[in-house]
C-alpha cells in the first residue's frame, strides 16, 4: 500500500503514476472549453506573427516620387524642387521631417499626417548666399527608414553685362526704330535662364524675343528690339525699363524717348515755270514728301487762265510716303501767246492737316 494513495473525490486508491495522470486529466474533464480557447489563441498569435513578418514588412512605411533631388542655383538667386510622399499602408502614418542640411536649404513642412493612400508634396528651396558651398544632405522621415537625398550645387555667379548703343532718342508718330541690345558673359560659368523684357512701354508697340536663353562663358549675343509707334499716338515723353534677368544675375537699363507729331511736308519742283515754250511740249513736275508722315489725296488744279493752255496728267495722286516722290506731266497746248497763272497742289497728311503749294506759270507759247 506504500505505493498507493487514496485520491479523494474518486473513492479509491491509485499509484503515484496514476495519481499524476488523474491530476492532469481532472481540469480537462472539468473545463473542456479551456483547451479550445488556449488552442485558438495560439493559432491567432502564430497567424499575426506570420502576417507581420511576411506582409507588413514587405510594404514600405512611405513611398517617394524620387529617392534623391538635385538642385542648382547661384548665390543671390533661389531654386525649388519637390518630392511627393505617399502612404501605401492601410492605416494613418504620422511622421516628423528632420534634415541635416545648411540653413540656406529649407523645406515647407516639418511633419506629415497621411491617411491610408494619401499623398503630400514637400517643397525644397535652395537660396545660397555669397559664401555658400555645394553640399549634400537628406530629409529623414522620423520613425521610418525612408529618406530623401538632397544634392545642392552652388554655381559661380556669371559676369553678365547688358549694353545698348543709345538710351535716349526721339521718334515720330508712325515711325519704327530698331535697338540692338548686346548681352556679354565675361565670367567663368554659363548664364542660364537669361531673358530680356521691357516694362513701361505698351506691349503692342514692341517686337522682341523674350524666350529664355543660355549664354556660355566668354560669349555674347545680340538681341533686336523694335519699337513701332502707331501713326496716331499720344505725343510726349516716355520711359521704359529694359531688364536682363537670369539665374544669379539681373541688370536694368532705362530707355527714354520722346514721340513727336508726324507731319507730311509737301514740296513741288519746279516752283515756277517761265520762258518760251513750244506748243505740244512737256514739263515735268516732281511732287515730294520730305516729312515723316504720309501725304494723301494730292490734287493738282490749274487756274482758269491756264485751262485752255495746259493739260495735267495725272491730276490726283493717292499716296506719297515719307521720303518718296511722284511725277506729274504738264503738256503745253493752245493758242500762241503769253500765258500767266498758277497750278495749285494740295495734299492731306495722316492727321488731316492740309498743305498747299503753288507753281507760278508765266510762259510765251510759240
Amino acid at each position: 500500500m506504500s505505493n498507493l494513495t487514496q485520491f479523494s473525490g474518486y473513492g479509491g486508491y491509485y499509484s503515484q503514476q496514476q495519481q499524476g495522470a488523474a491530476q492532469y486529466a481532472y481540469p480537462k474533464k472539468k473545463f473542456p472549453w479551456l483547451y479550445a480557447v488556449l488552442g485558438a489563441a495560439a493559432v491567432l498569435t502564430i497567424g499575426l506573427i506570420v502576417y507581420f513578418l511576411f506582409f507588413m514588412q514587405t510594404s514600405p512605411a512611405l513611398e517617394l516620387s524620387s529617392p534623391s533631388i538635385d538642385i542648382q542655383t547661384s548665390p543671390g538667386d533661389s531654386a525649388t524642387s519637390t518630392v511627393t510622399v505617399t502612404n501605401p499602408r492601410k492605416s494613418t502614418i504620422q511622421t516628423n521631417l528632420q534634415t541635416n542640411l545648411p540653413a540656406w536649404i529649407t523645406i515647407d513642412k516639418t511633419s506629415l499626417t497621411l491617411r491610408a493612400g494619401e499623398t503630400a508634396t514637400v517643397t525644397i528651396t535652395a537660396s545660397p548666399v555669397a559664401d555658400s558651398q555645394t553640399t549634400s544632405g537628406s530629409i529623414n522621415f522620423e520613425g521610418t527608414d525612408v529618406f530623401v537625398q538632397i544634392n545642392a550645387q552652388v554655381l559661380p555667379v556669371p559676369q553678365i553685362s547688358l549694353n545698348v548703343p543709345t538710351t535716349s532718342f526721339t521718334i515720330y508718330e508712325g515711325e519704327k526704330r530698331s535697338i540692338l541690345a548686346t548681352v556679354s558673359n565675361t565670367g567663368l560659368s554659363n548664364a542660364v535662364n537669361a531673358n530680356l523684357s521691357i516694362t513701361g512701354i505698351p506691349a503692342e508697340w514692341l517686337q522682341m524675343d523674350t524666350a529664355p536663353f543660355t549664354l556660355e562663358a566668354g560669349k555674347e549675343v545680340s538681341k533686336t528690339i523694335v519699337i513701332d509707334i502707331p501713326e496716331i499716338a499720344e505725343t510726349g515723353n516716355y520711359q521704359g525699363l529694359l531688364n536682363l534677368k537670369g539665374t544669379g544675375f539681373s541688370q536694368d537699363i532705362i530707355l527714354s524717348f520722346s514721340i513727336l507729331p508726324s507731319v507730311g511736308s509737301l514740296t513741288v519742283t519746279p516752283s515756277d515755270i517761265s520762258g518760251t515754250k513750244t506748243s505740244g511740249s512737256n514739263i515735268r513736275l516732281t511732287i515730294e514728301n520730305s516729312g515723316n508722315a504720309n501725304l494723301n489725296s494730292i490734287v493738282l488744279q490749274e487756274s482758269s487762265s491756264l485751262k485752255a493752255s495746259l493739260s495735267i496728267t495725272p491730276r490726283t495722286v493717292a499716296l506719297i510716303e515719307p521720303g518718296q516722290s511722284s511725277e506729274v506731266i504738264l503738256v503745253i497746248d493752245g493758242i500762241n501767246g503769253t500765258k500767266n497763272g498758277n497750278i495749285e497742289v494740295t495734299a492731306t497728311d495722316t492727321h488731316g492737316n492740309t498743305q498747299t503749294k503753288f507753281v507760278t506759270v508765266a510762259i510765251s507759247v510759240t
